[in-house]
């Protein structure tokens, strides 16, 4: 069996460069081209990134590459927060439905099911990748990770850009022994009511990631303690009834005994980890395994622990060009400092967000090596065995009927 126990890696998340309708860009972009003059042209143009704003610590990041973009390539990079995703990803669709030929959208911040959309209508530049000098210090370790985005093979539309995994946070006044599957997770929540809750699926992709590490865990107890791995990531629904009729079943189960008995739901991560600041709910969990420790630091927790289970939902980030980007040499320029090793230690550094890089750190020279330990940098890794996100017909259906369950 795989390390990532398929190939078939999903819910992952994208940028999106965009900004001029440009039928020729995909011509004018040529492999071969050199990548000095790539960086003179583009010298004082501009991007905007539309992506979610409901994280501090990423907001933060984020203006350093704005910083870092302007002063190393007279780049100029502005961040638009945005509270829904989806709704930029219509946006583009109407523009091109319209013909429009321009757009006050330059990239955009995106899941695997969006990505999905845009490939399937053809507005993903690819072919670019090679081209981009610190692509090479990517992690070989993660290439399963990197060919599928929520069960949709990538193809060279995207470049890796992050990991992510489910880590947990407990408040250790208050639990004694967290529950690490699925089993004892299910009976903690019966033994305390009202003291957990997690983001409405449909609105935070938090919550139906919490969804789909059940389905793994409740296939494996199907499936004679095996994980399922050919139903959940090449199969769907309707070819597996009892795995999803379990599913629905347990997830029921829970629901009454969830935070407000599961009448209402928070809307985002953040919404959750607030309840945790105001002591509503015990456990809460995020795709950064330095989230509550960052929280904690920054006075917005109480004492926080931070635990995965043995297997743990794991997805890659991954950003991407549109083809019709009227400032592709800003894009190309941004997405290669976005991968490079220095953007990637402050990433990956516990004080600044602590996300897992996505570079192979043993294996750069000693001058890239050096940004993951200057200053006493501490950096974040990887908890247990990572699980795939289910494919995309799964995602879609544990979304539908969550909403007929509430």
């Amino acid at each position: 069996m795989s390390k990532y126990l398929n190939k078939n890696i999903s819910y992952t998340f994208v940028f999106i460069l965009f900004s001029v309708f440009n039928p020729s860009f995909a011509q004018e972009l040529e492999l071969s081209r050199n990548w000095g003059d790539i960086l003179e042209e583009a010298k004082g143009q501009n991007i905007s990134m539309y992506a979610w704003g409901g994280s501090a610590d990423m907001n933060s990041y984020l203006s350093w590459v704005s910083m870092e973009l302007k002063t190393k390539y007279d780049i100029n990079f502005r961040h638009v927060k945005v509270a829904r995703t989806a709704d930029f990803v219509s946006q583009l669709l109407s523009q091109k439905a319209a013909g429009k030929n321009t757009s006050n959208i330059d990239l955009i911040w995106i899941n695997g099911e969006n990505f999905h959309t845009l490939k399937r209508n053809d507005l993903l530049l690819g072919g670019y990748k090679e081209i981009l000098p610190n692509i090479k210090y990517l992690n070989p370790s993660f290439s399963e990770l990197f060919q599928y985005d929520n069960g949709v093979e990538v193809e060279g539309l995207e470049v890796p850009w992050g990991i992510a995994q489910i880590t947990f946070f407990y408040n250790p006044k208050n639990v004694n022994n967290p529950p690490k599957d699925w089993q004892e997770f299910k009976k903690w929540i019966h033994e305390n009511p009202g003291r957990f809750t997690y983001p409405e699926p449909n609105l935070d992709f938090h919550g139906e990631s919490f969804l789909e590490q059940a389905l793994w865990y409740i296939s494996k107890e199907l499936n004679g303690g095996e994980f399922d791995t050919e139903s959940i990531l090449n199969g769907i629904p309707d070819d597996n009834p009892e795995l999803f009729n379990k599913w629905k079943e347990e997830i029921s189960s829970i629901k009454n005994y969830l935070w407000k008995e599961g009448t209402t739901y928070p809307n985002t991560e953040s919404e959750m980890f607030g309840l945790m600041a105001n002591q509503e709910v015990d456990i809460v969990f995020s795709f950064n395994p330095n989230r509550g420790v960052l929280a904690m630091k920054n006075g917005l927790l109480p004492e926080v622990t931070a635990y995965t289970w043995e297997y743990s939902l794991t997805n890659a980030n991954f950003v991407a060009i549109t083809k019709y980007s009227a400032s592709y040499q800003a894009a190309l320029v941004a997405v290669n400092f976005l991968v490079s090793p220095e953007a990637q230690a402050r990433k990956a550094d516990e004080d600044v967000l602590g996300g897992p890089s996505i570079v192979s750190i043993g294996t750069l020279p000693e001058s890239e090596k050096a940004f993951f330990s200057e200053g006493g940098r501490k950096v974040s890794i990887l908890g247990d065995i990572p699980l795939s996100e289910p494919n995309i017909e799964w995602t879609k259906k544990i979304k539908s009927t969550w909403l007929e369950l509430n």
